[in-house]
């Protein structure tokens, strides 16, 4: 009997300890270069029926353009915004329980920086930490004839029509 409690202990120390190794410096940092876009794509097809997106955890993208500045966070599109995950009439808005996905274009001449994370809200909410595990996947694409400069350029036209 005593064995087992000192094994379960042991699990929730070993739990507290990898939870708690998550830092700022831990986080992968991916770097896009000047005229090339990533594509963020999160499945959240398969979780769970009462884990919510924007009331057990959120997206976030943070970007840098100078590696001696701090992150900033990048403001989602609506889709992902709070307004639009919470519930109307107990009804959700939106679903989220897709294959979703983001996409960052880097316009500037030098190379951005960028990370993704999905946080937790809660503590309570730990078990779950496991069900996002592998859900997010990063592409890069740029055009075969890009060059500041010249007419070998690509860009890609944002309108609001």
């Amino acid at each position: 009997m005593q064995e087992a409690e000192i094994q379960g202990i042991d699990e929730i120390e070993m739990a507290k300890q990898k939870f708690t190794d998550f830092s700022k410096e831990s986080i992968a940092v991916y770097v896009i270069q000047p005229l090339q876009s990533a594509k963020i794509f999160f499945d959240f097809r398969d979780l769970q029926d009462k884990f919510y997106y924007y009331e057990h955890f959120a997206i976030r993208i943070d970007s840098r353009d100078d590696p001696k500045k701090e992150f900033r966070v990048l403001t989602l599109p609506e889709y992902f915004s709070k307004a639009n995950s919470q519930q109307s009439n107990k009804v959700k808005l939106t679903n989220k329980r897709e294959l979703l996905e983001i996409r960052l274009f880097n316009y500037k001449k030098a190379p951005v920086e960028f990370r993704v994370q999905l946080e937790l809200y809660h503590g309570l909410f730990l078990p779950f930490f496991k069900d996002l595990k592998g859900k997010v996947t990063i592409q890069f694409y740029s055009a075969n004839r890009q060059k500041f400069g010249t007419d070998r350029t690509y860009a890609v036209l944002i309108s609001e029509d």
